[in-house]
């Protein structure tokens, strides 16, 4: 079964197809229930158990807990990728960050002929979202069907994250 796993993280098609079918329960299902109702049956679909908010013990309770209850400006500026350089070069940590080849609003405004032979492409708001040039990129329509799909995402509705619900989606990609 692992085996499978792994082969299906890796499979762009796999990949296009589950994330249409985050775009589609995004848009279906989770806008119709606030939050918590939300979060609660997240945590049930996903681990099987009812969610305690009101004592949680659980390490995964707490964070549904802080999910919901803890909500610190700052924490918008840490979830976009583009956002939190800012904030570590501002504390003196810029040195640790990769060198960014470019920052893109479309996947149209990407020069695919001109990137590094090693280069990695992420969303700037979420996770598990990249792809890893490494070498000539085949199916580059797929890769673009993918990054195309990042940018219609919306994680703050999906796992009612709020600190990504105002976070510009843009593709960064930078040096591997």
């Amino acid at each position: 079964m692992e085996k499978i796993k792994s082969y299906l993280k890796k499979n762009l098609f796999f990949v296009l197809l589950m994330n249409y079918r985050r775009i589609f329960i995004q848009k279906r299902n989770l806008k119709k229930y606030d939050d918590e109702t939300a979060v609660r049956k997240i945590y049930k679909e996903r681990l099987g158990r009812e969610l305690d908010l009101d004592n949680p013990q659980r390490f995964t309770e707490k964070l549904q807990w802080l999910k919901l209850n803890y909500r610190k400006p700052i924490m918008s500026k840490i979830v976009d990728k583009i956002s939190i350089r800012d904030y570590l070069t501002e504390k003196g940590y810029g040195d640790y960050l990769m060198p960014i080849v470019g920052t893109y609003n479309s996947v149209d405004e990407i020069d695919f002929k001109n990137l590094p032979e090693k280069c990695i492409f992420k969303a700037s708001c979420g996770s598990s979202m990249h792809l890893v040039k490494n070498g000539k990129i085949k199916h580059l329509w797929l890769w673009k069907a993918i990054m195309k799909s990042w940018l219609k995402m919306n994680i703050s509705v999906e796992g009612r994250e709020w600190p990504y619900k105002d976070a510009k989606r843009v593709i960064i990609c930078e040096h591997f």
